[in-house]
């Protein structure tokens, strides 16, 4: 007998109007609803992470654009836009894409659809906050 895990996911579609750091902003507020327990820190990344792939959707590709949050032993965040081409680091390993990602998240990777769109997903580690310091108390 197998069984299967279930992530929860959220999905969002950006509107026309709307900009990058209002659906960052939605992502941080959906990883919250999936897991009360993220770490702020966490969930910090997560909007950051969005924020630099829904600039890049905006930016380079066409609509609609999508970004769907996930929550398992890491935060899965994905943008799906339909422009032409995938973003790529240039050779020296910088463009803001790949610097903001690459730095934040363990893992990223871009699928291309047959329909022409195209997925970029980055993993944002768990990081957990370090527990706070006991304080000493001082007797006068």
């Amino acid at each position: 007998m197998s069984t299967t895990l279930t992530v929860p996911a959220k999905r969002h579609t950006l509107t026309e109007h709307e900009c990058a750091t209002t659906a960052a902003d939605w992502v941080m507020h959906a990883a919250r609803c999936l897991d009360p327990g993220l770490p702020n820190r966490t969930v910090g990344v997560a909007g950051r992470v969005a924020q630099a792939l829904l600039d890049n959707a905006r930016k380079h590709g066409r609509p609609p654009v999508s970004v769907e949050v996930e929550v398992s032993t890491v935060v899965s965040v994905e943008v799906t836009d339909h422009g032409p081409g995938v973003p790529a680091a240039r050779m020296d390993g910088t463009g803001s894409l790949a610097v903001v990602v690459g730095e934040l998240a363990s893992l990223w990777d871009v699928t291309e659809h047959e329909d022409g769109s195209k997925t970029v997903t980055a993993m944002v580690p768990i990081i957990e906050e370090p527990a706070p310091r006991a304080r000493k108390r001082v007797r006068r």
